[in-house]
């Protein structure tokens, strides 16, 4: 048995917090193990929430942003394995022990399961399984996500933890990796171990809420890039590098597997990023 926790923040959209603690109570998840934070949501979020059993509830009292949230969650159980993931995601049987297990095998610190994107117009419940199994042992290097994200302890002393500064709005994630990265610290995307994601519930509230309309609009300060200690062309570089690197890694995937650690549901048929 692993030693792990696990931590999501809410911000409204409580229909979906609770799609996603079905499927955490119907796959091997120990709900002793969760820790929720709800950022003050406006919503029944927190009614609900006060009607689940062993999870460990937060309330802040103004949006504190997905930093402060999910130190709070990750300091709560301060577990060996702790899994930062959103609250719009479903999760397979065996998600879990899968992703621990899989990462230990690949001797890393940090990763991520491989999850298919869009609506649940699929048996979400079927495939997910099938594809763990069609791609188990397999990694893609330096592509975890923060969409769900299993960190080991040691990372917290070497790397620290989220950049806890509310106006960063969705960038503590990026900061974070790149933290990584100067740290030495590798990270993948598990093909043993997959979740379906919505897609980015939470940010495109906040998104209505502060009036950010376009597809492109970021909710972080401008000047947050800042932060990365990077030159406008290493920033470009760096995005070049990383968009040859995932295109490589597709090809070989579907290769050899005729399906990535990456899917986008459009129209009933999925595509493989």
């Amino acid at each position: 048995m692993f030693d792990y926790s696990a931590t999501f923040a809410c911000y409204n959209n409580v229909a979906y917090t609770q799609k996603c603690i079905e499927s955490l109570k119907q796959s091997n998840f120990d709900m002793s193990r969760l820790v929720i934070v709800d950022n003050n949501s406006a919503d029944n979020t927190w009614d609900y929430l006060n009607t689940l059993q062993d999870v460990h509830l937060i309330r802040n009292k103004e949006n504190m942003g997905c930093g402060v949230a999910w130190n709070q969650g990750a300091l709560v159980q301060q577990a060996e394995w702790t899994v930062i993931m959103n609250n719009d995601i479903l999760v397979s049987h065996d998600w879990i022990e899968n992703l621990i297990g899989q990462t230990i095998e690949a001797g890393l610190l940090v990763s991520s399961p491989a999850m298919i994107e869009g609506p649940t117009d699929y048996d979400w419940q079927t495939h997910l399984p099938q594809l763990e199994s069609k791609l188990k042992g397999y990694n893609r290097p330096q592509t975890a996500h923060a969409v769900c994200l299993l960190v080991h302890n040691s990372v917290w002393q070497k790397v620290g933890y989220f950049r806890a500064t509310p106006k960063l709005l969705g960038f503590e994630d990026t900061i974070f990796f790149f933290d990584c990265f100067k740290n030495g610290v590798a990270h993948a995307c598990m093909g043993g171990s997959w979740i379906h994601h919505f897609g980015s519930i939470t940010v495109k509230s906040l998104k209505e809420e502060m009036g950010i309309k376009k597809r492109s609009g970021g909710l972080g300060d401008r000047n947050n890039k800042n932060l990365l200690d990077q030159g406008f062309f290493m920033r470009k570089w760096r995005k070049m590098e990383k968009k040859r690197h995932v295109a490589a890694c597709r090809e070989a995937e579907l290769q050899k597997y005729g399906a990535t650690v990456h899917c986008v549901r459009k129209d009933g048929q999925e595509i493989w990023l």
